[in-house]
């Protein structure tokens, strides 16, 4: 796979993850090395992005409506949000 060939060679650690709006993220890329890593990348097709005019999935702590010391629910709004915006979720 190119995007973990790119991540050995410009990551400071090595390797890419996924994050938890299930995209892959190559940590630790130098500045200097920015446009290599999107030359590399467009070879085979794959975009570099993280910001713009996109949905972005809401994430919640799964623990948050239990925790004591928590502030929020953070899932109830993460569902209010779903339904509001995305589709209609079962709770």
């Amino acid at each position: 796979m190119k995007i973990a060939e790119v991540a050995k060679k410009y990551s400071r650690m090595g390797y890419c993850h996924l994050s938890f709006r299930q995209s892959v993220e190559i940590i630790g890329v130098h500045i200097d090395d920015f446009d290599a890593v999107i030359k590399e990348l467009a070879v085979v097709g794959q975009k570099v992005a993280s910001c713009g005019p996109r949905v972005r999935v809401p994430t919640a702590c799964g623990l948050a409506e239990y925790n004591p010391n928590g502030i929020m629910d953070t899932q109830s709004k993460a569902l209010k949000l779903m339904k509001s915006f995305w589709c209609p979720v079962s709770s």
